[in-house]
Parts: structure tokens; C-alpha cells; sequence
């Protein structure tokens, strides 16, 4: 946590921001960062941390609901579950519901942009934590192909400048 940034002025902005329209999906997802951020430091010093995390799976769904194709909110959403998860696997309790909603979001982050080169390697990352071997081979082909096509794009512009 930054101590120079008052992070109650910034959540009290973007709940604000969200009072007066619902379907604001950018603070929406933005105050599900904050809350996202505030629970990692909580977790130091509170016997609940997901108290924060909650609000913040809140938020991001709110989001998801004003703009369903917020490949940003999608993607949040599927990191905090995978976090969520991983705590739970320290703990020695079952983490399998909560990597499942982040493989779902994941899944709503390349719904709204196919080309989301995060989500993908995301579920890249719990493919081979599952043992996955066909999904992993699959999504790094997916990676492979999207980086590929990036790559020739941004060449493509790189030579439309030289002209």
C-alpha cells in the first residue's frame, strides 16, 4: 500500500461514480482493483482478508453485468478467484470451487476479446497445475497463433510508417 494515496477517497470516488450510473463498468471494475489491492495488504493484519476480496468479487461482477464484453473486468475477476484458490490450497482445503469461477472468467475474458493474451495464459498456468497436458498444448498453440498474428500487425504498421 502506497502510504501517500488515500485509498477511502478513491473508493468513495468510484462508489459514487457507480451511484450515479450503475452501468459505469469502469469503476466498477476499478473499485474491484482497489478492493483487490487493499485485500492482499489486509491479509497481514487481519484474521479476515476476504472481507475485502468479497467486495471486490462484487464489484467486478457488477462490472461484468453493465458490459459483459469488459475483458478487463473478466479477467480481474478470474485472477481473484485463482488467488483465492491458491490461499485455500495453502490451507490444505479444497481450492477446486474457486479455480473453476476463475477458469470461467478467464473463459468470459476471451468471450469478449479472443485475443486477451492473459486470460489465455492463465488458463495456460492452471492447465498444467491440473495436469492438463492436451489443454495446455492447446492454449500455448492459442498463444502461438494470437502472439503471431500481433506480431505480423505490428509489422504490417511498422512498415505503413516507413513508407
Amino acid at each position: 500500500i502506497d502510504p501517500d494515496i488515500n485509498y477511502q477517497n478513491a473508493i468513495d470516488a468510484y462508489k459514487r461514480g457507480i451511484n450515479a450510473d450503475p452501468n459505469y463498468a469502469y469503476a466498477c471494475a476499478r473499485l474491484g482493483s482497489l478492493y483487490e489491492k487493499l485485500g492482499d495488504n489486509q491479509r497481514a493484519i487481519s484474521i479476515d482478508p476476504d472481507i475485502n476480496y468479497q467486495n471486490a468479487i462484487d464489484a467486478y461482477n457488477r462490472g461484468i453485468e453493465a458490459d459483459q464484453n469488459d475483458a478487463y473486468a473478466w479477467y480481474k475477476l478470474g485472477l481473484l478467484y485463482e488467488k483465492l484458490g491458491d490461499y485455500q490450497k495453502k490451507a490444505n482445503l479444497n481450492p477446486n470451487a474457486n479455480y473453476e469461477k476463475a477458469r470461467d472468467a478467464y473463459y468470459g475474458a476471451i468471450s469478449a476479446d479472443q485475443n486477451y493474451v492473459y486470460a489465455w495464459n492463465r488458463l495456460r498456468h492452471i492447465s498444467a497445475e491440473e495436469g492438463d497436458d492436451m489443454g495446455f498444448l492447446f492454449i500455448s498453440s492459442m498463444i502461438s497463433e494470437i502472439t503471431n498474428k500481433q506480431n505480423l500487425s505490428d509489422a504490417h504498421n511498422n512498415s505503413l510508417r516507413l513508407k
